[in-house]
């Protein structure tokens, strides 16, 4: 059997027969790399699938158009024809650059819901996360799930001080889920000035990995929590998305051992290159992108919508608070807005699409946070993703999801959702 998923931190369950189970990515079956620069390739079907009898597509929901087709086409092309199965939550947060593909594919096959949700036990939390899966909440809802843990007219500093107490005593990580790599960065910051890492030593750091678009220097410190980036040793765990907390340097901030999260496993960690840069393959792991989350599941954590004019895109409010085991750990940092919470779907006459002048903040402005809003959401922000600039031809309206702008009709401008018109 082979389990696909979009990402390759995925631990199995300690059952019999589970070692003949082969976990990897579409990337990793099809041998190719993200960015995919094999695109001039015709098709080259893997023979890997010859041994496989059974697949389990996880999480396809993700995966961009030319993934799924390439996947499909290869599944299509051996002789003994396996089966085939795709799991997927298509009201979670779309592909970046296209989807729709696996969607409607699956919508001709056939079907069977899936009612048991085994992330979490706790009625009140997954009342709430089936109620904001497929309709907005109201203020009401919203107050009464956060209740005292919404933290709102709080220093970030303070509360990252909070999250990091709450982490220790309940010996898990707390993790923060943003909308923009720039506040995952102002939250690492926070972190790491706590834990006593100075500007000079940032800025004398080890490079990180420009994939994570963080603009930190990596710096050792013993406790101090990564996230690895890469997949460099998927049996011991060095998996791209793991959380490892640093133990001991070997050389200085270049070279230094990790105890996995997750496992307990140590893993090493040092410089690679890549088309001639030098870097660690981690940053550090006390915030992450609400999408890189997807498919993650954490003890607690605190979700900060810091997009500064525009609403979090669709699907952002499910994804962000689903992350979590229970509806006690899930705390909000800032503004409560009901329109960080839509649902991914059609416009409906009921909700509210436009921020009031409570949800404003001083620091407000008209461009901030737009490259994240509608059909663009997360096409800046997520590196963990292909990135199709060189392949692909995509089209620049806000919302659209046609891949070639040269087909770009006026008659089809006219379709698109101008987003001054959306907000205040």
């Amino acid at each position: 059997p082979l389990l696909l998923l979009p990402y390759q931190q995925y631990h199995m369950p300690d059952v019999h027969g589970v070692e003949n189970i082969r976990v990897d990515t579409i990337q990793g079956v099809l041998n190719y790399k993200r960015p995919s620069k094999d695109s001039k390739i015709r098709w080259a079907p893997p023979s890997a699938l010859r041994r496989i009898d059974l697949i389990l597509c996880d999480e396809e929901n993700q995966y961009e158009d030319r993934e799924w087709e390439r996947l499909l086409g290869s599944i299509k092309e051996q002789p003994h024809s396996p089966f085939t199965a795709v799991v997927a939550d298509f009201q979670q947060l779309q592909p970046v650059v296209c989807g729709g593909l696996c969607e409607r594919f699956c919508a001709k096959m056939q079907q069977s819901a899936l009612d048991t949700v085994y992330r979490s036990k706790d009625e009140a939390h997954l009342l709430f996360c089936n109620r904001i899966r497929v309709e907005q909440p109201t203020r009401e809802m919203q107050e009464e799930y956060f209740g005292e843990r919404h933290w709102k007219n709080r220093d970030l500093h303070d509360c990252v001080s909070t999250g990091m107490s709450l982490a220790k005593e309940a010996q898990q990580p707390f993790a923060w889920l943003t909308c923009t790599n720039q506040g995952a960065s102002e939250v690492c910051r926070a972190a790491l000035d706590l834990e006593g890492v100075t500007d000079d030593d940032l800025a004398s750091g080890y490079p990180c990995d420009p994939a994570s678009k963080s603009d930190l220097g990596i710096v050792f410190k013993k406790g101090i929590i990564y996230r690895l980036t890469r997949n460099m040793d998927k049996t011991r765990g060095f998996v791209n998305g793991a959380y490892a907390e640093g133990v001991e340097s070997l050389d200085g901030d270049r070279v230094f051992t990790a105890k996995l999260l997750s496992s307990g496993n140590m893993v090493l960690i040092h410089p690679m290159e890549e088309e001639g840069s030098r870097f660690l393959p981690c940053c550090y792991g006390y915030a992450t992108t609400i999408r890189r989350a997807q498919g993650c599941g954490f003890h607690h954590g605190c979700i900060d919508f810091d997009l500064k004019k525009y609403p979090a895109a669709r699907g952002y409010g499910y994804v962000a608070v689903s992350r979590f085991a229970s509806r006690k750990g899930v705390y909000l940092y800032g503004k409560l807005r009901r329109t960080d919470f839509l649902p991914v779907g059609e416009e409906r006459e009921d909700e509210v699409l436009e921020r009031g002048w409570d949800s404003e903040t001083s620091s407000d402005n008209s461009e901030h946070g737009i490259q994240y809003y509608g059909g663009l959401a997360g096409v800046t922000e997520d590196s963990d993703v292909c990135s199709e600039e060189e392949d692909s031809d995509v089209c620049s309206q806000a919302g659209c999801g046609c891949m070639n702008s040269e087909e770009h009709t006026e008659e089809h401008t006219e379709q698109h959702t101008d987003p001054a018109q959306m907000v205040d």
